[in-house]
């Protein structure tokens, strides 16, 4: 007797998952939602989620859920990256979004990853999970 696959719990789990993902890519349209401290700040902003490092290391936590006034488009947004040396007038920006990434200071670094790019890593590892339960259950012959 074959499982079906609404059964899975890889299955559920990938769908739950990857909606969360959508979810925060249409959120990301509306609201600022970040948080952190000096040290490390995360955010879901503009169609991805960033990273930023400082070498402060302020032990300040704080939390910003903020609507953006007018929203922005949703949109294919490019992965970036930036980083700024003491020694660098303008910062090290690996991407194209210098608008938010050239905002950096001496010592800090600043990552960009769009959610599409997280929904395509998500279903990739979905879909090759939920082959090799197929192939499993292909392999495992049941006799009555």
């Amino acid at each position: 007797m074959k499982a079906a696959l609404h059964r899975s719990v890889t299955f559920w789990a990938g769908l739950l998952v990857m909606g969360f993902v959508c979810w925060g890519w249409y959120r990301s349209s509306s609201f600022l939602n970040a948080g952190g401290n000096s040290f490390v700040y995360l955010g879901n902003i503009g169609s991805g989620i960033f990273v930023s490092h400082d070498e402060k290391k302020s032990p300040d936590w704080h939390w910003v859920d903020e609507p953006i006034t007018g929203g922005m488009p949703l949109r294919i947004a490019l992965p970036s990256f930036a980083m700024q040396t003491n020694d660098m007038e303008r910062p090290f920006v690996l991407g194209s979004r210098d608008e938010v990434m050239a905002s950096t200071w001496p010592g800090a670094w600043v990552a960009f990853l769009p959610h599409w790019l997280i929904l395509l890593a998500v279903a990739t590892v979905w879909l090759l999970l939920l082959s090799i339960r197929a192939r499993r259950r292909r392999k495992t012959v049941i006799n009555p």
